[in-house]
C-alpha cells in the first residue's frame, strides 16, 4: 500500500512538469453553485455537504477548472472532514459541473493538485 502511494506520488509530482498551470479566475455565484452541485453527485450524502475554498482556473485552450474542498457524511453517518474535489466546467446544453477527482489519500491529493488543480491547491 505505501510503495503504491509513493508510486502515485511521485507520478504526480513528475506531471507537473509537463502540464502548465491553470490561470486563477473569479467564479461567479452562479459558477459556484454550478460547481457544488456536480461535486454533490459524487457524494454518499449529498445533503450533508458543506464546501469551502472553491476556486476557478483556466487552461491555455480556454478550459474552465474548479477545485474545493468539501466535507461530507460517509456510510456510517460521520463527517469524513475536508476532501479536495476538482473537476470541469462545461457549458453543454447549459452550464454543467463535471467532477473529474476527489481525494481521499495522501496521494491521490497530490495527484489532484498536480492535475485537474495544478496551481490552484495544495495538496
Amino acid at each position: 500500500m505505501y510503495v503504491r502511494s509513493v508510486i502515485l506520488a511521485a507520478a504526480a509530482l513528475g506531471a507537473c512538469a509537463t502540464i502548465p498551470p491553470l490561470t486563477p479566475m473569479p467564479l461567479t455565484p452562479a459558477q459556484i453553485k454550478t460547481v457544488e452541485e456536480g461535486a454533490r453527485r459524487g457524494l454518499k450524502d449529498p445533503d450533508s455537504a458543506k464546501f469551502e475554498g472553491i476556486v476557478g482556473g483556466r487552461n491555455a485552450q480556454g478550459d474552465v477548472f474548479a477545485c474545493g474542498y468539501v466535507n461530507s457524511r460517509n456510510s456510517f453517518g460521520g463527517y469524513v472532514g475536508m476532501q479536495p474535489f476538482g473537476g470541469m466546467i462545461t457549458n453543454v446544453a447549459g452550464e454543467q459541473f463535471t467532477l473529474i477527482s476527489m481525494g481521499s489519500d495522501q496521494a491521490s491529493r497530490y495527484a489532484l493538485a498536480a492535475t485537474t488543480c495544478r496551481g490552484l491547491v495544495n495538496p
